[in-house]
């Protein structure tokens, strides 16, 4: 009898985490699901950048923003995307401003260090080179070192870089063009 009980309790739990289970992946495509299209309401199209830079160079904060979220969740190029956040906080938006001292004190290094990664990339390291590339990019807000240490890296074979380094490139020549 005592047996034929536990049965019971055995298979009234074992059905709930079945239920639990179905809900969590559920749940869980729903949030993917989200997230893509959230994300997807946040890409700019190429008709439309041009305008906005121009907007967001001339004083618009709204327009940073946007190309902000634009480069941060769509396109996920950390070098825009920390460019717009860069304008957003010199028009004066208080969040990318602390933001931004967050990721200065995270990637900040000491002059000792910035040596022994330059000599780390010289013998071929690549994340020696990225990390040269984050320091110069977000502590620093040095575009020409920051650029450079990310064609480093890029060759090197960084997959990061390499994918950063084509989309500036085009962005470049696509405003020469212009």
């Amino acid at each position: 009898m005592a047996l034929r009980s536990n049965r019971k309790w055995i298979l009234l739990l074992l059905g709930v985490a079945f239920v639990g289970l179905v809900l969590s992946s559920f749940w869980m495509r729903m949030v993917v699901r989200v997230t893509r299209e959230g994300n997807e309401a946040l890409r700019i199209s190429d008709k439309d950048y041009p305008t906005l830079a121009t907007n967001a160079m001339n004083g618009d904060e709204g327009a940073a923003r946007k190309l902000w979220g634009h480069f941060e969740f769509v396109v996920r190029d950390k070098a825009a995307s920390y460019h717009w956040e860069r304008r957003c906080a010199e028009l004066g938006n208080q969040t990318m401003r602390d933001d931004l001292a967050r990721l200065s004190k995270k990637y900040e290094l000491i002059s000792s260090q910035i040596v022994a990664f330059s000599d780390k990339v010289d013998k071929g390291d690549i994340q020696a080179a990225y990390r040269l590339f984050e320091y110069y990019q977000f502590t620093r807000s040095d575009d020409g070192r920051s650029y450079y240490w990310l064609t480093r890296a890029a060759a090197l074979g960084d997959k990061r870089a390499q994918e950063s380094l084509a989309r500036f490139d085009a962005r470049l020549k696509e405003q020469r063009a212009k």
